[in-house]
C-alpha cells in the first residue's frame, strides 16, 4: 500500500473558485517539505487561475507551455499522466461551458484507472457533471461544503462514502483575513459584483440584463446618484472573468480599479450582486452585502446560499433604504454566524486527501 508521502499526486486548478478552495490545502502540503520541489506533487494551473496562485506565491509551469492548444484533450492528458507516473489527482471541477480541460482530465483519469478527488466549491452548478443525464465529468470522490451539497451529490449517484463534507478551506482563509471596514479609509465605496448569465449560454453580465425598459445597471446608477448620504460613495463594477463584456457604463459607475479581487474586496464597504461565492467572501471579509433577488431576472430569486449572509432585495424600490442602512451598519450581514462553520476546513480536507492518497 502506498503512503500519502509516496503517492505521486497531481494538483490541477482551472477556475478561480476551485483554486480558492484548493490553495490553502496546497500551501499546507508544501509547507511540510523543505521546498515545493521535494514534495511528490505536480502542480498544473490553468491560465484562468495563474494570477490567483501567483499573488499567493505559488507559480507553476504554464499550461500553455505544456499543451499546444486549449482545451487540453483527453489524449494529451493521458500522455501527461502516463509520462509523469501520476497515481492520484486532486482537482477542481470546472464548468464545461467554456473550456473542457478539467472535464477531459477526469475522463482521461477514469480511462487510465487513476482515482480523482474533486472539489465542489459551490452550492449550485451541479449540472456541470452531466452530459445528457450521464455523469461523464463526476470524479470518484468529492469534497463539498455542507450536508446540503452532500445530499445533492448522493442523489446524483455518488456513494455516501465518496462524498466528504469538509467546509470550505478558501472561506476559512478569507474569514481569518477579515478587515474592519469602518476603520478602512479606502472602504467608502459600493462594488457591483457581476456574474455571467449561463442559463441561456449568452455569458452576458448580470447587471446588463433588462429590468423593465432599462438595463439593471442604469437603474442602479440612478439610485446611487440620488443617495441621501454625507458624501456620495464611489460606485465601481467588477466584471466576472467569464462574462462577455463591452457594453457602455452609465455615468457615475466605473470599472473596478483593482485588478486583484482580494485587494478590491478589502477596499469596499458595500457589495451588490446576485447570490454568489464572491458575495459570501465579501460578507466574511466584513462587508455589507445586498443580493438582488429580482423576479424580473430569470433565476435571481433562487436561494441556494446560506441564509442571512446578505440583505436580500426583491424590489429595486427597497434598494435606497438598504444602501443607507448599509453605510450606517456596524456588523455587516451575518458573517459572524458563518465564520465558526468554516473553521477547521483546511484540516478536514487534508485528512480526506491523506486517506485518498494512501488508499490502494
Amino acid at each position: 500500500m502506498k503512503t500519502a508521502d509516496s503517492c505521486r499526486l497531481l494538483v490541477y486548478a482551472q477556475d478561480i473558485g476551485g483554486a480558492n478552495f484548493i490553495l490553502p490545502v496546497l500551501q499546507e502540503i508544501l509547507a511540510k517539505h523543505d521546498s515545493p520541489g521535494s514534495a511528490p506533487v505536480d502542480l498544473l494551473i490553468h491560465p484562468h487561475a495563474e494570477r490567483f496562485f501567483a499573488v499567493h506565491g505559488l507559480g507553476s509551469r504554464k499550461q500553455e507551455a505544456m499543451f499546444k492548444t486549449l482545451p487540453v484533450s483527453v489524449g494529451c492528458w493521458r500522455d501527461y499522466l502516463a509520462g509523469k507516473g501520476i497515481d492520484r489527482i486532486f482537482c477542481t471541477t470546472s464548468s464545461p461551458y467554456r473550456d473542457l480541460s478539467n472535464c477531459n482530465l477526469i475522463i482521461a483519469a477514469r480511462r487510465m484507472g487513476i482515482p480523482v478527488l474533486g472539489v465542489m466549491d459551490h452550492w449550485k452548478g451541479f449540472e456541470r457533471f452531466f452530459v445528457n443525464e450521464e455523469p461523464r465529468y463526476l470524479p470518484d470522490q468529492i469534497c463539498c461544503i455542507d450536508d446540503t451539497c452532500r445530499e445533492i451529490l448522493a442523489d446524483m449517484g455518488l456513494s455516501p462514502r465518496a462524498v466528504h463534507v469538509v467546509g470550505h478551506p478558501g472561506l476559512e482563509r478569507v474569514s481569518r483575513e477579515a478587515v474592519d471596514k469602518k476603520e478602512n479609509a479606502c472602504a467608502r465605496r459600493i462594488l457591483l459584483v457581476s456574474q455571467p448569465v449561463v442559463r441561456d449560454m449568452s455569458f452576458e453580465g448580470f447587471f446588463f440584463q433588462r429590468v423593465g425598459e432599462c438595463r439593471l445597471i442604469d437603474r442602479l446608477a440612478e439610485i446611487c446618484n440620488h443617495l441621501a448620504l454625507d458624501g456620495r460613495p464611489e460606485v465601481h463594477i467588477r466584471p466576472h472573468p467569464k462574462e462577455l463584456s463591452g457594453e457602455a457604463l452609465p455615468a457615475g459607475i466605473r470599472l473596478d480599479p483593482y485588478e486583484d479581487w482580494e485587494v478590491s474586496r478589502k477596499n469596499a464597504q458595500v457589495f451588490i450582486g446576485r447570490d454568489s461565492m464572491a458575495l459570501v467572501e465579501a460578507s466574511l471579509s466584513g462587508g455589507y452585502c445586498i443580493s438582488l433577488a429580482l423576479p424580473e431576472i430569470p433565476g435571481a430569486t433562487e436561494q441556494l446560499f446560506p441564509a442571512g449572509y446578505t440583505c436580500r432585495i426583491g424590489d429595486l424600490a427597497d434598494l435606497t433604504g438598504a444602501l443607507v442602512s448599509a453605510f450606517q451598519d456596524e456588523n455587516g450581514t451575518g458573517a459572524g454566524e458563518m465564520r465558526p462553520f468554516y473553521k477547521g476546513s483546511v484540516a478536514r480536507t487534508l485528512r480526506v486527501l491523506a486517506l485518498f492518497r494512501a488508499d490502494s
